[in-house]
């Protein structure tokens, strides 16, 4: 105990800020192994989700009830929207911009692709 605490003292240096910070270590004085027994010989894996959170199961259930909305997406919907109707939108039924869009999406005068291919011809 001598010798620790003589190292100690020539191992500080001449600033009176810096501090000695002692660590002790406590121990149950037992030699049994924390964790598994058999050090995780027979540890299992779960392979299948929990039915409830599987993306497939949720997927096949938003087919016949509502979902509720993702907890951690930020929604960009504009609501305030101009007065004209989104001539991508009406030509195709497919925006590029989405539900960013400034113009207004109508699917009132919604067309089919045949009827499209129709017009075109």
């Amino acid at each position: 105990m001598s010798q620790r605490k003589s190292f100690r003292k020539n191992q500080q240096t001449d600033d009176d800020d810096e501090k000695l910070s002692n660590v002790n270590f406590e121990s149950d004085r037992t030699n049994i192994r924390q964790g598994p027994r058999d050090q995780g010989a027979t540890a299992t894996t779960e392979i299948d989700p929990d039915f409830n959170n599987d993306q497939q199961s949720i997927f096949k259930r938003g087919k016949k009830e509502k979902v509720r909305a993702p907890a951690h997406l930020r929604a960009s919907v504009r609501w305030d929207y101009e007065p004209d109707i989104c001539k991508d939108y009406k030509e195709t039924g497919y925006c590029g911009f989405g539900d960013s869009c400034k113009f207004l999406h109508d699917s009132s005068d919604y067309k089919h692709g045949w009827q499209l291919q129709r017009e075109w011809n």
